[in-house]
């Protein structure tokens, strides 16, 4: 007799250890903030969903449990669920594999899915560990789109100062070019006049450059002033040719204009 009621006390205590086993894993299921699922293999149906599930389809566990993912429509693309269920009944186990599915209201939800094979009163099932991680995903295309936004601005501003170099060069060689033929004798007072015109205009031309470098900065503003001057189109087009012509002409081309004299 004694051996008996030892026997089942061990059993009452194993079976009380088992209640409270399962109370915990119970509580720890219902109240994990990740969406938790366990689907029969067999069949494909819901047999228990937590309320982190509910919270992320916009499902009861009422409306969810006994209906399959396809009746529902969670999967954003199907080929997605057949291939994540065909690699954890190779791997029996995965974890954080990226999916998309969908919310009741067609909401697009970028999710971590961890996945293992629990089996149920002799029958295997798999467990879902969803996370959604849609604003995360979002946070992460955002700081990719501005990683390309502040590289293609190092771009643009590379290709800016190349260009100003460029453009502050021609006058720049201008001036030193005539400046050097100044200081020759030979030359008539007109044309040392129209050598001096040249220089001025080219050096006009440098503080237009830099101008336009400060205005730079205005442009996000929209605030960037117009001035109106008048100007003889004529004397600057013969004032660009005298100051591109050295270097047109060394490079083998020829540089010349034509004034409309009806116009």
């Amino acid at each position: 007799l004694v051996g008996q009621a030892s026997v089942t006390l061990n059993r009452l205590r194993a079976e009380e250890a088992f209640r409270e086993s399962d109370l915990r894993f119970k509580m720890a299921f219902m109240t994990s903030p990740d969406a938790l699922v366990i689907v029969e293999c067999a069949t494909g149906k819901y047999i228990e969903v937590n309320d982190g599930f509910c919270q992320m389809s916009g499902y009861s566990r009422e409306e969810a449990i006994g209906k399959t993912s396809n009746e529902l429509n969670i999967w954003y693309d199907i080929k997605q669920r057949e291939q994540l269920v065909n690699k954890v009944l190779k791997e029996e186990k995965i974890s954080n594999y990226e999916v998309v599915l969908r919310s009741r209201d067609g909401h697009q939800l970028t999710c971590l899915a961890s996945v293992s094979i629990i089996h149920l009163k002799g029958k295997p099932h798999l467990m879902y560990i969803v996370r959604d991680i849609s604003e995360l995903k979002a946070t992460q295309i955002d700081l990719i789109r501005a990683k390309e936004a502040a590289e293609e601005a190092s771009v643009l501003k590379t290709a800016f100062l190349n260009n100003i170099s460029h453009e502050v060069r021609t006058p720049m060689n201008a001036i030193l070019g005539f400046t050097d033929l100044l200081q020759k004798e030979e030359f008539s007072p007109e044309i040392r006049e129209r050598y001096f015109s040249i220089v001025k205009c080219n050096a006009n031309l440098l503080v237009s450059i830099f101008d336009d470098v400060l205005e730079v900065s205005r442009l996000d503003t929209g605030r960037i002033p117009l001035h109106k001057v008048q100007f003889s189109l004529n004397d600057l087009m013969e004032e660009i040719q005298i100051s591109l012509q050295d270097a047109v002409t060394a490079k083998g081309l020829h540089l010349w204009f034509r004034v409309d004299s009806a116009g």
